[in-house]
């Protein structure tokens, strides 16, 4: 009797903690953490949390991030809501895999790629 108390009470607590995020593995954190960056129109936050790559490949294209030069499902006054939708890791790398949604309703899929560089999950592409 005692082990099943105990069996229940871990699943329990795994479940709680679960809910709470604290099993979100952290290539998914630092996705929705960029994603609501660009939501609330915070770009140079937002560009800190590329990779050292993207961050040389976007100043040689565009010198800064802004509205004007994202995409339109990812500028802040047209992105309403996001959802990661399913997360695939291998390594140091992941992609996340998200459903933004547009003040307007259109939903566009989308992919995002994550490279973890010097411990820290970075924004390769999005």
């Amino acid at each position: 009797m005692k082990s099943r108390t105990s069996s229940l009470a871990l699943t329990v607590a795994a479940v709680l903690l679960w809910g709470c995020g604290l099993f979100t593995p952290p290539s998914q954190r630092e996705a929705e953490h960029f994603l609501s960056l660009l939501q609330k129109g915070r770009h140079p936050e937002a560009f800190q949390e590329l990779s050292a790559r993207s961050k040389r490949e976007f100043i040689g294209q565009f010198g800064k991030m802004e509205d004007r030069v994202l995409g339109p499902e990812y500028q802040s006054r047209n992105l309403a809501s996001y959802q990661i939708v399913q997360l695939e890791t291998r390594g140091d790398s992941a992609t996340a895999h998200v459903k933004l949604v547009s003040r307007k309703g259109a939903t566009v899929v989308n992919d995002i790629e994550l490279v973890n560089e010097d411990g820290h999950w970075k924004i390769l592409t999005f």
